[in-house]
């Protein structure tokens, strides 16, 4: 368990990072859909070189995994274009926070799909980071039902992408390939798939110059490194928990943001009021509340 939380932290970590960087890139370039093709594409490349050198032992069953790899990466796809479509109707400071509702529709799906029921402390667990994730980045002010539709639908799709995610690292365990060895594998592949759908998607928006692909890179990297550490921390401790620990990402934004706006980089991080401060740090501490108090459960109920 703790290699998953470790891997879940760290996912966390890099997935800050990269929102920094997709922030530094978007503000440069002005589009995010330039900036979500080229990224993938670059992913897609890196994959592509890595996976020759993943060899899956023998007993692996690659058949039995196709079904979950078309659905980890469309429900992606989906999801992503869902977010945009969401982003369209209304500001995405209001649309950010309600991802936290994904969190609800992964354990409503992991017990109803998956036969695994969480105990109520663990359900408590659930919501009190659902919570956190709303209270750390809400900035008020009414959504549109069409905004509200499109979010609604996009923590569905993650969802269901995530629950994929488990079930096809599942599926490759042979009994002698490690979980390090089957979630890498399951990276690449979804991500070699993710970078042809980019070069479909660069074909109807002006052509990249090559410091936009020069520009994209930090950022891919950096989300890459994400989805190693988040494909790891799902085979080890489950979507449900995984994503719970991946919660602590507004955390470390938060915590990254103060720094670079203190270090006088407002084009990128604005500073926020003592109130959103104390309002934020109320958020952190119920969300490493829930940490702790899944885990808790977690063990009560093995033991």
């Amino acid at each position: 368990m703790i290699t998953g939380i470790l891997a879940g932290f760290a996912a966390a970590a890099a997935q800050s990072i990269s929102y920094i960087l997709s922030r530094i890139y978007i503000g440069k370039f002005q589009s995010a859909v330039l900036l979500l093709s080229v990224s993938h594409v670059i992913m897609g490349i890196f994959s592509a070189l890595l996976f020759p050198f993943l060899k899956m032992g023998n007993g692996c069953s690659l058949n039995g995994c196709v079904m979950p790899f078309a659905g980890c990466t469309l429900f992606y796809v989906f999801g992503q274009m869902a977010f945009f479509m969401a982003l369209k109707k209304t500001d995405a400071s209001r649309v950010s926070p309600l991802l936290g509702l994904k969190i609800l529709f992964l354990a409503i799906f992991f017990s109803v799909f998956m036969k695994q029921g969480f105990s109520y402390l663990q359900w408590l667990a659930v919501l009190m980071c659902m919570f956190a994730a709303l209270l750390l980045n809400w900035s008020g002010g009414r959504i549109p039902w069409r905004g509200l539709g499109w979010i609604l639908l996009a923590c569905i799709c993650y969802s269901l992408s995530d629950l994929n995610i488990k079930i096809m690292i599942d599926r490759l365990d042979n009994g002698h390939d490690s979980m390090l060895a089957r979630s890498i594998f399951s990276v690449c592949a979804c991500y070699m798939a993710c970078g042809v759908m980019g070069l479909v998607a660069l074909c109807f928006i002006p052509r990249p110059r090559w410091e936009m692909w020069k520009a994209a890179l930090p950022f891919s990297m950096a989300w890459l490194a994400g989805a190693f550490f988040l494909f790891t921390s799902f085979g080890f401790i489950g979507p449900v928990f995984g994503n719970i620990v991946q919660s602590s990402r507004g955390l470390i934004s938060i915590v990254l943001g103060v720094l670079i706006a203190l270090a006088g980089f407002p084009e990128i991080e604005k500073r926020i009021s003592r109130g959103v401060f104390t309002r934020r740090v109320f958020a952190a501490i119920l969300m490493l509340a829930s940490i702790a108090l899944f885990s808790a459960a977690d063990y009560i109920t093995r033991h």
